[in-house]
This record gives structure tokens, sequence and C-alpha cells, in this order.
């Protein structure tokens, strides 16, 4: 529970300082033009790099620990609770096609996901739809958070670093599809980032 917590801190304050150079440069840079400033833009880059520390910061403490207790003896921790490495990767996988289900049926016209998510008019900010896509964005970062959790129980175990592919598979996919997104934000709002005039 220590651990959990500790490493839900770090993340949140690691997105924190990972976005604050491109908050710094939205205030000096923007300065000079009468705008809001776009909380909302930020939020969702906080979120996507706080999911993807949340997700690999475990796995990165884990394999420290592993290379600092080699050579040295194992402390006595007691059993560790028993894991099912088979029923925690059925249960990633299926926390990560829920919401890529959800996608191909609105795709395919079969779900209106669309108008859930953006209300009776596109141009206007819908707040139940900001509600769900965070909903629906939870189920991966959960699916991943889990995958990695199984990865950490077996290191303390004494496991193999590479015991379960699967789940690294899951831990490692995730973070990438979520690094992407970040990254896109990025690149997306550079121009407004750097101070260029009717930049969106």
């Amino acid at each position: 529970m220590k651990t959990t917590l500790k490493t839900f801190i770090g993340s949140i304050l690691g997105a924190l300082l990972g976005i604050s150079p491109f908050i710094l440069m939205e205030i000096v840079n923007r300065r000079e033009f009468n705008e809001e400033f776009p909380f909302m833009l930020f939020f969702a880059m906080w979120l996507n790099l706080f999911s993807i520390l949340f997700i690999l910061l475990p796995l990165g403490l884990g394999i420290w620990r592993m290379k600092r207790s080699q050579g040295q003896p194992a402390p006595d921790q007691g059993n560790p609770p028993p894991t099912n490495p088979r029923s925690t990767a059925i249960l990633s996988l299926g926390l990560f096609l829920f919401p890529v289900t959800l996608s191909l049926l609105d795709s395919l016209g079969w779900l209106p996901l669309g108008k859930l998510l953006n209300g009776p008019n596109p141009e206007v900010f819908y707040w139940p739809g900001w509600i769900i896509n965070l909903f629906l964005f939870s189920f991966p970062v959960a699916a991943g958070v889990i995958a990695s959790a199984q990865i950490v129980r077996t290191l303390r175990a004494g496991g193999k670093l590479f015991a379960h592919p699967i789940h690294w598979i899951i831990a490692i996919l995730i973070s990438s599809f979520i690094a992407i997104g970040w990254v896109n934000l990025i690149l997306d709002q550079w121009s407004c980032f750097i101070g260029v005039p009717n930049c969106d």
C-alpha cells in the first residue's frame, strides 16, 4: 500500500514536472495575446504523462531493487499473496479491449459513441463527454497498471524479470499508445507554445 501511494504521488509530481516547461512557454510566449489559459489542454497533457509514469514507474523501481539485491541475502518478507498470472493477463486484456471494441462499434455505425462524447453541438464544450472520455481512458490505464503490478510481484517473489512476457507486452504497448498521444498533443500545440498568433 505504501509503495502504491509513493508511486501515485511520484507519478503526479513527475507529470507536473514534465509539463511545466510547456506551461512556462505558454505563459511567457502568449502573454501579449488576450486569451484564456488552456487548462484542459494541460490537464490532458498531465493525464497522459501521469498514466505513463503510473504504469512504468513501478517496473523501473522493481528492476532497480532487483539489481540492488543481487548477491545479497533476500530479506524474509513472509509468504507473498498468491497471484495467478493468467487471470491478471486476461483481466488486463479485457480492460484494454473494452474501449477498443467500443471505438470499433462506433466506426461501424453500430454505437453512437461520437454523439455521447461530443454532445449535440461539437463546437461547444461538453462536460458529460469529457467525463465519459476519462472513464474510457481509465480502462487501458488500469490494464497497464495491473500488468506491471504482476511483474513487480514476480520480481519481489524472486522470479525472473521476463517470466510473464504477455504482461510486459501489455504494459509497454499501452504506455506507447499513451506516449504517442502525448507527443501528438505537443506537436499539435507547438506553434502556440512558441507564440505564433492565431495558432489554432
